[in-house]
């Protein structure tokens, strides 16, 4: 199966990860663009979905390293996203670092992570052990990290080819 990548817009503009009041949704399969529709069954138009938000994610992840921050060890995560052990993987995957589900990932949970974060001065995945423990951790495969690498070079070539990003 040929997994596509889409940048998931649903209207024009975009000011996360990058501001482009102009910025639309798309979607590459095997390295030809398309709208955002006609994706093909359910199953594809996830995949490529999700890949795509992992993908934005790496973006956010790679820029926040390039300007000083500290993004590195695993990622702790929460909400209901979790609950999909394809996306957990397909991040783990395009991140190439394991991610850590807690016991208790409601969305609510990570928020009282983060401030308890914020206020001890801790690290987010130290204070996510203490609070809920781990329920399990997804580790990156290698096969699987070579593809999403491949589907984020070709999302992030089609943002530098619009100028979107340098």
């Amino acid at each position: 199966m040929t997994v596509p990548v889409v940048y998931p817009l649903v209207r024009t503009g975009e000011r996360f990860p990058f501001v482009r009041p102009d910025a639309t949704g798309f979607t590459v399969v095997d390295g030809a663009e398309t709208g955002l529709d006609g994706l093909g069954d359910d199953v594809t138009s996830y995949l490529g979905i999700i890949a795509g938000v992992a993908c934005v994610e790496k973006f956010c992840l790679d820029s926040m390293e390039a300007l000083g921050a500290p993004v590195g060890g695993r990622l702790s995560s929460s909400g209901g996203g979790t609950r999909s052990a394809v996306w957990t993987q397909v991040r783990a995957d395009l991140l190439a670092r394991p991610v850590v589900i807690p016991r208790s990932s409601e969305p609510s949970l990570g928020m009282a992570l983060l401030a308890a974060a914020a206020m001890e001065g801790r690290s987010l995945p130290d204070i996510a052990d203490e609070m809920s423990g781990v329920g399990h951790v997804v580790e990156p495969t290698d096969s699987g990290g070579e593809r999403m690498t491949r589907l984020y070079s070709e999302l992030s070539d089609r943002w530098r080819a619009r100028g979107w990003i340098r």
